[in-house]
């Protein structure tokens, strides 16, 4: 056994270690730059007309279809074992679906 082999353990901790100490303490400015934006107000009236623009335009007739179209999808691509054709590939595929059928209907 050579000698540098010996240390090899020692040496690899030594680097994760490191690399989670890294880690903590991105992870610990991270959550302090969330809580000042938090606590902004401007950002939470964007926050606030975002969302109601989403619920809005969920609500929509033709975001019904594609979403009913999407799930539908997503379900048939995921229980089909089909190559190269998985859970998102269905759930595009519905949605376009779905889509197309709203523009279809009279």
């Amino acid at each position: 056994m050579k000698q540098e082999d010996m240390f090899a353990d020692e040496i690899k901790s030594s680097k994760i270690k490191n690399f989670f100490g890294k880690m903590k303490f991105w992870t610990g400015k991270t959550k302090k730059a969330v809580l000042e934006v938090s606590e902004n107000e401007t950002v939470r009236e964007i926050g606030v007309a975002a969302k109601d623009a989403t619920i809005e335009g969920i609500k929509s007739p033709p975001m019904r279809h594609v979403m009913g179209g999407a799930i539908a999808g997503g379900i048939i691509g995921t229980l089909i074992p089909i190559p190269f054709i998985g859970t998102a590939t269905g759930a595009g595929v519905g949605a376009s679906l779905g889509l197309y059928r709203w523009f279809t209907q009279a």
